[in-house]
């Protein structure tokens, strides 16, 4: 078969992946995380007429008071840009996000063949013609395209991730082909770097790698010797890049010290393996979609595996030195950020999601490094065929059970719930109640923040990620963060068994409502009206 002939069914392949994508999106009913579930809550907020970026809650010293607030720890556009689809085509939020991920998918996997196709095309590469080129471009392309990691968004919207997943391979495309630092592109890469913290607060470490992968690859001349490098330059860059750096980290301090930042929820230092070892394992791990692998002594195994991987990869005749640049710069700076971030002990998790683009930069590296070996490119061939086929028969998979839940959505807001749906319309005919403006819904289990977009006339406590306590742990842990009367009802929907658990617990979240009346029981889950101590009613 020629490569012109391979290059089309190629392309076909890409085609026929974007279609089954968008008829996905169309023939399921998309989720949402629990994160950006939270900050969805917020698009509905816009109903109310609350300021951008502030949450409106019920008062923890006063349940009968709202406090509105600005949230600094989720970055805004995971909410404001479904906001902006939703207002602008006046749509369900739904619509809007499936409208933003058939979107961000497209936009994503054209910036990563772009990016692909800059790092290992021929003028990069040894012994390498174009359509040989194209080719290898596709089939990383493909592989890329078909890791859970991105059509994983076709069944669940999972916030900033998506957004990111659009955005950083154009950005780290655009870096890798700047030809010289000046004031021009000093300035543009700062405009480039607020957008992507707009987008995740989690895109200072792409942008880091980013002045990093600058000042080596337009201050540092790999073919001259150490005492016969240019200092002057060296200097010169360091100071541009690093200023940009400082002035980026003083303008996003501005932002997240208007109110809690994920700095309050440390406790104290952690000095421990996985501070370390995780970082590094991660990028890897997330290339295999090895997720199971969640312990500390896994993690260490894997990087003794790892790092000669990495050392392969670096001395590899195969890869460019910009792409080693590109590797070396991104990588580090992701596992510095992370391993920092572990060892300040912040509500940081542990999970692959958090080294997405790192692993998509990785990933040609990875199996063109094995060229050096007799027997690796057919290694390689079999091992990308194996974890291909493993991730279309886990889509088959999601597929299949999105389809069985394909029924109609009767929510306001259009995004399924796990609540039954009698329970749900309950919730609906509560809130509906004549002149009953000041009521508190609050919801126990996981799912709260989807059902939450279903409350519009009254008002919403989340469990115990209230807003005002969700970083600082200190507050967070305490027996009691609900004081005061309330002048409308709290309507608390639970498990049987988790309601259980809390009344003979003595229900110490609330301070003052120590009796609670059922008023309403579906299969797995119960309504219970909250009275407060000396309140009749």
């Amino acid at each position: 078969m020629t490569y012109k002939k391979t290059i089309y069914i190629l392309y076909v392949a890409l085609f026929l992946y974007f279609v089954i994508a968008a008829a996905t999106l169309i023939n399921s009913s998309q989720g949402i995380s629990f994160d950006p579930g939270l900050c969805i809550k917020m698009v509905d907020n816009g109903y109310k007429h609350i300021p951008f970026n502030h949450y409106s809650h019920p008062s923890p010293k006063n349940l009968n008071a709202d406090e509105s607030e600005i949230v600094t720890w989720w970055s805004p556009g995971q909410f404001a840009i479904p906001l902006l689809i939703q207002k602008c085509f006046g749509v369900k939020v739904s619509i809007a996000l499936k409208l933003l991920i058939i979107i961000c998918l497209l936009i994503a996997g054209l910036g990563t063949y772009r990016l692909f196709n800059l790092l290992i095309s021929n003028k990069n590469s040894i012994d390498r013609n174009n359509d040989l080129t194209k080719i290898i471009v596709l089939v990383f392309l493909l592989f890329t395209i078909a890791q859970p990691f991105f059509w994983g968004s076709l069944f669940v919207y999972d916030g900033g991730g998506i957004l990111m997943l659009a955005y950083c391979p154009w950005f780290i495309y655009w870096v890798v082909k700047i030809n010289r630092i000046n004031v021009y592109i000093l300035l543009q890469l700062l405009i480039a770097a607020i957008f992507g913290f707009f987008l995740k607060t989690s895109f200072t470490s792409i942008f880091a790698g980013a002045l990093l992968f600058l000042f080596l690859s337009k201050s540092i001349s790999p073919d001259r010797s150490l005492k016969n490098q240019d200092f002057k330059k060296i200097a010169r860059n360091g100071i541009y890049l690093g200023g940009i750096f400082i002035i980026y980290i003083l303008m996003i301090r501005a932002f997240l010290d208007q109110n809690l930042n994920i700095s309050d929820s440390s406790t104290g230092i952690r000095i421990q393996p996985r501070i370390l070892f995780y970082p590094i394992a991660a990028p890897l791990l997330g290339l295999f979609s090895l997720d199971f692998l969640n312990k500390t002594f896994y993690w260490i195994i894997a990087s003794a595996f790892i790092l000669p991987l990495y050392y392969l990869v670096l001395k590899s005749n195969h890869i460019s030195i910009l792409y080693k640049y590109a590797l070396i710069s991104f990588i580090s700076t992701c596992v510095l950020f992370y391993s920092f971030l572990y060892f300040l002990n912040l509500d940081v998790s542990y999970e692959l999601r958090h080294y997405r683009i790192i692993t998509i930069l990785l990933t040609p590296a990875v199996f063109i490094s094995f060229r050096r070996f007799g027997w690796g490119k057919y290694f390689a061939g079999i091992l990308m065929v194996m974890y291909t086929a493993i991730n279309i028969y886990h889509f088959s998979k999601s597929f299949s059970s999105a389809s069985k839940e394909n029924e109609p959505i009767y929510e306001l807001s259009g995004i399924p719930s796990g609540y039954p749906e009698d329970l749900i319309m309950k919730i609906h005919n509560l809130d509906n109640l004549k002149d009953n403006g000041r009521d508190i819904f609050y919801f126990e289990s996981d799912d709260e923040p989807s059902v939450a977009l279903e409350i519009r006339n009254n008002r919403v406590l989340v469990s115990n990620n209230f807003v005002n306590f969700h970083f600082n742990n200190a507050l967070r842990f305490k027996p009691t963060i609900y004081f005061g009367h309330n002048g409308g009802e709290i309507y608390l929907i639970y498990t049987p068994l988790q309601f259980k658990k809390d009344s003979v617990a003595g229900f110490t979240l609330f301070d003052k409502y120590k009796k609670f009346d059922k008023i309403y029981q579906v299969k797995g889950y119960e309504i219970y009206r909250a009275i407060a101590s000396g309140n009749n009613r």
